[in-house]
Order: C-alpha cells, then structure tokens, then sequence
C-alpha cells in the first residue's frame, strides 16, 4: 500500500449522510404531489435525469421555469433548511487519525460549491486544506479537472494521493487524474456490488473501520 502525504474525499455518500436534507427539500418543491424516497431519486439519476429535469417534470411550482433558477431555488431552498447532514459512521475519527499521521486533506464534490463550503465548515473537526465544487468554472466528476486543480492547491503528486468516494463518478474522477481510489459501499449489498464490479474488491470498503486498517495501518505504525 503506497504512503499516502494527501486524501481527497467526495462530500455527498462519503464524507456526509446528505439524503434526508435532499429529500426533505425536494418534497418541498413536489407540494404533496408526490413522496420521494432515496431509491427513487437514485433510479432517476441513473436513468440520466438531472436534478433540474427531476423536479421540473414533478413540481407544478417549477415545471414552467428554466433550469438555471429552478438549481438556485433548490439551493437556496436547501441551505435554508435547518436540517444538518450527519458525518458517516467513523468518518470524523479517520479525518482525525489523517491529521495525526501528518496527511493533508481536501473535499472534491458536484455540490454546488457555495453549500458544500458551509456543510464542510460545520464539520467539527477542521483539516481541510480546499473545498471544489460545482460553480467554479472546472467540469464536475467523472471529468478530473476538480481533482486535479485540488492536488495542485496541495501540492500533491499522484503518486502520494488518495481519493475517498462512493460511486462511478468517483471513481472515473480519481481514475483519470492518475491517483488510486478507495469507495465506501455501505451495508447495501447491491451497492457493494456495483462498486466492486466497477473497481474491484480490493477498492471497495463497508466502513471507515475497514479504510483505516487498509490505508492508515502502516503509516500510524511510523508516526
């Protein structure tokens, strides 16, 4: 296992259980019409459906408005909502075992970057050297750009760098700009699945726990 000096993590499904915040603004928006679930929003995304096309085909109150400001009402919306994403399981004591073992990290998200800076800065625990996101004028994942322009604001080699994520986008991401990535499944067995016939089972991991022992083991050993 290479001597990781940097880890770059995803926001949404790695760093942050963001869901219940995105559904709750999304039902906002249906009025009743509808109830969406997770599973049923993940089903539109992976039929290739937008967050814009999404809510304008179900919402009667965006349905007649162009993409551009439906994506800033939901924001804006969704920054207002006093709901506060939860930190996976173990994901504040791994930034923490980083900092100890001397690793710079960074966060690389399609979040809009604006909501991704404030949900970074409510993290207890402040280590991360930049936040890239959505708005700041580089292609979002799977493209490399966001990644690489953060490896630049560290520093990084790929040689030295990690990136943590959860889902294909991540991956091609991390793939493209020349770094090794680990993705974190989850219980969801056909989650798991997917990942590992995307990246194979040496690459997918069900937990911080798992990661920690697989990347931090031999460092933690030197510091």
């Amino acid at each position: 296992m290479p001597d990781y000096k940097y880890v770059l993590f995803d926001l949404d499904g790695t760093l942050i259980d963001s869901w219940p915040k995105l559904l709750d603004t999304a039902n906002y928006f249906f009025g009743g019409k509808i109830t969406v679930t997770s599973e049923y929003m993940q089903d539109q995304y992976h039929l290739g459906k937008t967050l814009c096309t999404f809510l304008k085909e179900k919402s009667p109150l965006l349905e007649n408005l162009p993409n551009n400001r439906i994506s800033e009402l939901f924001w804006d919306k969704y920054v207002k909502n006093p709901l506060s994403p939860p930190l996976l399981p173990g994901a504040l004591q791994f930034v923490k075992d980083l900092k100890h073992a001397g690793i710079m990290t960074g966060v690389v998200t399609n979040k809009r970057f604006h909501v991704a800076e404030k949900e970074v800065a409510e993290i207890p625990f402040r280590h991360f050297k930049c936040v890239f996101g959505a708005g700041v004028g580089l292609p979002p994942k799977p493209a490399p750009d966001m990644v690489l322009a953060a490896m630049k604001k560290m520093r990084a080699v790929p040689e030295k760098t990690l990136f943590v994520g959860d889902s294909s986008h991540d991956f091609h991401a991390a793939k493209a700009a020349e770094v090794e990535c680990f993705l974190i499944s989850g219980e969801d067995p056909a989650k798991r699945k997917k990942l590992v016939e995307l990246a194979g089972k040496e690459r997918v991991v069900a937990s911080y726990t798992e990661l920690s022992f697989r990347v931090l083991e031999k460092t933690l050993e030197r510091v």
